[in-house]
């Protein structure tokens, strides 16, 4: 019996199966690197709701019960949602993706990373303020 027959299992979840171990077993797609991630497909942007190739993992929904789920932001709005260590964890994943930024050390290498790049550098510190000065 197949997995897609199998009740309780839709051909996505074969599917993803199939490449998980093709991946694991250095069978991917032709030039992919098994030491890194494959990057999610299209995502809705959290906060424009348009659709982003390059989508921006910014926090992940919990349930109680059944499975919860990753939210996602265009480049664009991921400085609305991340603060400044964020935004640098996020332009660091992009970096280790993207051929392009791989190996420049001239800044950015290409618009997603000089997208957030700008945003780190404009972003505060996320720091409580604390108690302040104390009063005399």
């Amino acid at each position: 019996m197949s997995p897609r027959s199998l009740p309780g299992r839709s051909p996505g979840q074969a599917a993803r199966r199939a490449l998980l171990a093709d991946a694991a077993a250095g069978d991917g797609p032709e030039g992919h690197d098994p030491a890194r991630p494959v990057v999610p497909g299209r995502r809705m942007c959290a906060h424009c709701k348009e659709m982003t190739d390059t989508p921006i993992a910014v926090g992940s929904v919990h349930q109680n019960s059944g499975p919860g789920w990753t939210v996602y932001t265009c480049p664009e709005d991921a400085a609305r949602y991340l603060d400044r260590a964020g935004l640098w964890a996020a332009l660091m994943d992009h970096t280790l993706r993207c051929d392009p930024c791989r190996g420049t050390t001239d800044g950015p290498g290409c618009p997603v990373a000089r997208v957030l790049f700008d945003a780190h550098r404009g972003a505060t510190e996320s720091v409580s303020p604390g108690p302040g000065p104390a009063a005399s």
